[in-house]
């Protein structure tokens, strides 16, 4: 699942993409993910850019770009901007 919304986003970016059950992606669609999540989201991405996460080159080369740039202040400001564009929010509760 895109956890900000590709209809926002419109790329692919594997920094923005994580597992999830078909219903629940079905059920998200384009909607905006908990705070939480977000937060979750950019503690992983943070892992996977300091190699510490055993992901493979395949997986890493969307990370390749952000050695010397701010991440999760990109992805916080891309919430942001979904939020004040009206972007609806999922309401599912979500675990880790």
């Amino acid at each position: 699942d895109h956890v900000l919304p590709w209809s926002f986003v419109l790329e692919d970016k594997t920094w923005n993409l994580v597992l999830c059950c078909r219903k629940c992606n079905n059920e998200k669609r384009d909607k905006l993910t908990s705070m939480s999540a977000l937060e979750r989201l950019c503690v992983r991405n943070e892992q996977i850019a300091r190699k510490n996460a055993g992901t493979d080159a395949a997986f890493y080369r969307h990370f390749a770009e952000w050695h010397s740039r701010d991440l999760s202040s990109h992805i916080k400001g891309l919430y942001d901007q979904a939020v004040a564009d009206n972007f609806p929010k999922w309401e599912k509760l979500l675990t880790t």
